[in-house]
C-alpha cells in the first residue's frame, strides 16, 4: 500500500514538473539575427533572405507604358495606303481575269490583246520609274536580267498553264482561287517598304497568288489571253512590290499619287463589268475607305485604353553594343549610374 502511494506522489511530482517546463514554441522573429542586413539587388552573394523576397522599393521602378511609341493619325493612315494597295493589286487582277471571261460581245476577242497592250505600259511604266529612282545605268541593267527571261520563261509555260488544271471544275477553281487571294493577302510582307532586301519576305503570299493566277489561267479560251494574264500577275505581285517600295522611299506626294492612279484604275477596271459592276465597286470603295480611314481611326482611340508596365520583373535584354567596347560601353555604364547593365 505504501508503494502504491508514493508511486503517485513521483508520478505527481513529475507532472508539476513537465508543466513549470512547458513553454511555447520559438517564432521565426526569435530566431532571426538582431539586426537583418540590408537586402541587395545583386546574386553573386548570399543573403538571408528567400529567393522570392521582395522589398518595400520594388513597386518603386515601375513605369507606366514607358515603351509604347506614340501613333499619329497622319503616320497610320499613310501606312494604311499600302494594305489598300495591295487590295487594289488583287481587286485589279480579278477584274481582268472577269474581263477575259467575258466572251458575251464582240470584243472578247480583242481583250487580249489589250491586256498585253496594258502590260506593256506597265512595264514601260516601271522601267521609266526605275531610270528617275536609280539612273539610267541600274534601270538598263535590271532590265536586260529580267526582262527577257521573264518573257521567255512566261513564253514557253504559256502553253501548261492553259491546261494544267483545266481538269479541276469551275466553281472548285474559282473558290480555290478566291482563298487563295485572301491567303496572299493576310500573308504578303506590308514590311518590304522598310527594308534594303531584293527578294520579296513572303514567299507563302507570292505561292498563293501565282497559284491563283495559274488556277484561274486555265479557265481562258485562248493561250493569248492566257500569256496575257499570267504577264499581269508577274508585273503586279512580283515586280510592282519593289517599285511602290522604292517610290515611299523617293516621296511621300509620289506615294499618295501612285496609290490615288491604282486605285483608279482598279475601280474603273471593276466598273466596267457587266451586271454587278457596281455593287462590286461600292463594297470595293467601302472596303478601301475602312482599311485607310476606319481603322486608323479605331487604332488610334484604342492606344488611348493600352495600358503596359514595365519594371525589375522583365526579362532581361541583351545589348549588343557592349560587345564591341570603346566608348559605346563606357556611355551604357554612364547612363545607368556608373553600374553597368545587370540586375
Amino acid at each position: 500500500m505504501t508503494s502504491v502511494v508514493e508511486a503517485r506522489q513521483r508520478s505527481s511530482a513529475g507532472a508539476s514538473t513537465r508543466a513549470g517546463d512547458d513553454s511555447p514554441l520559438p517564432s521565426a522573429h526569435s530566431l532571426a539575427p538582431a539586426k537583418a542586413a540590408k537586402w541587395e539587388r545583386i546574386l553573386y552573394r548570399r543573403q538571408p533572405y528567400p529567393d522570392n523576397h521582395t522589398d518595400d522599393s520594388f513597386l518603386e521602378r515601375l513605369v507606366l507604358n514607358g515603351r509604347i511609341t506614340p501613333r499619329r493619325l497622319s503616320r497610320v493612315i499613310l501606312d494604311a495606303t499600302t494594305v489598300s494597295q495591295q487590295l487594289a493589286v488583287v481587286a485589279l487582277k480579278a477584274a481582268a481575269v472577269a474581263h477575259l471571261l467575258d466572251d458575251g460581245s464582240g470584243a472578247g476577242c480583242s481583250r487580249p490583246h489589250s491586256l498585253m497592250l496594258l502590260d506593256g505600259v506597265l512595264l514601260l511604266c516601271g522601267v521609266i520609274a526605275n531610270v528617275v529612282l536609280h539612273g539610267p545605268a541600274h534601270a538598263a541593267r535590271q532590265s536586260a536580267r529580267v526582262g527577257p527571261a521573264l518573257l521567255l520563261g512566261l513564253f514557253a509555260l504559256t502553253p501548261l498553264f492553259h491546261t494544267m488544271t483545266a481538269a479541276i471544275s469551275d466553281d472548285t477553281a474559282v473558290a480555290t482561287a478566291t482563298c487563295s487571294l485572301l491567303l496572299h493577302l493576310l500573308t504578303h510582307d506590308y514590311a518590304l517598304l522598310d527594308s534594303y532586301t531584293a527578294r520579296l519576305g513572303g514567299s507563302a503570299s507570292l505561292g498563293a497568288a501565282m497559284f491563283a493566277a495559274a488556277l484561274l489561267a486555265s479557265r481562258l479560251p485562248t493561250t493569248s489571253a492566257v500569256f496575257a494574264d499570267m504577264l499581269l500577275a508577274l508585273v503586279l505581285f512580283v515586280l510592282f512590290p519593289f517599285l511602290r517600295r522604292d517610290v515611299r522611299r523617293a516621296s511621300t506626294a509620289a506615294h499618295l499619287a501612285l496609290t490615288a492612279a491604282v486605285h483608279a484604275a482598279t475601280l474603273a477596271a471593276v466598273l466596267a463589268l457587266p451586271g454587278s459592276g457596281r455593287l462590286i465597286a461600292a463594297g470595293y470603295v467601302a472596303a478601301v475607305a475602312g482599311i485607310v480611314l476606319a481603322c486608323p481611326v479605331w487604332l488610334i482611340r484604342m492606344m488611348a485604353f493600352k495600358e503596359q508596365i514595365n519594371g525589375p520583373w522583365d526579362e532581361a535584354k541583351p545589348d549588343l553594343s557592349l560587345l564591341k567596347g570603346g566608348r559605346a560601353r563606357e556611355a551604357r555604364v554612364d547612363r545607368e549610374g556608373g553600374q553597368g547593365v545587370g540586375f
